[in-house]
């Protein structure tokens, strides 16, 4: 009894606890935001706040980003109309 008393203080809570800190590390919700702005940027629905997190944690310059989401966002616009005209 004493042994497996020993693993669990020695081996498994200490496993445990970095496990558990591991995906608190992994799931903050910086990161959660992160995330979130990046899918709406692939598919050009990030608002302003979101095309500000992603420029902060980058080097792009927030008016170039802007600039490129109007740019395919036309782009992608003209093919639909396009598409619809074939």
């Amino acid at each position: 009894m004493r042994r497996k008393r020993k693993s669990l203080v020695c081996v498994f809570f200490p496993m445990l606890d970095a496990f558990i800190q591991g995906i608190e590390e992994r799931f903050t919700e910086e990161a959660f935001e992160l995330v979130c702005a990046m899918q709406n940027l692939f598919c050009l629905s990030a608002g302003d706040q979101q095309i500000a997190l992603i420029c902060s944690l980058s080097e792009m310059d927030l008016d170039n980003l802007r600039a490129e989401m109007q740019l395919l966002m036309s782009r992608t616009s003209n093919e639909s109309v396009n598409n619809m005209t074939v």
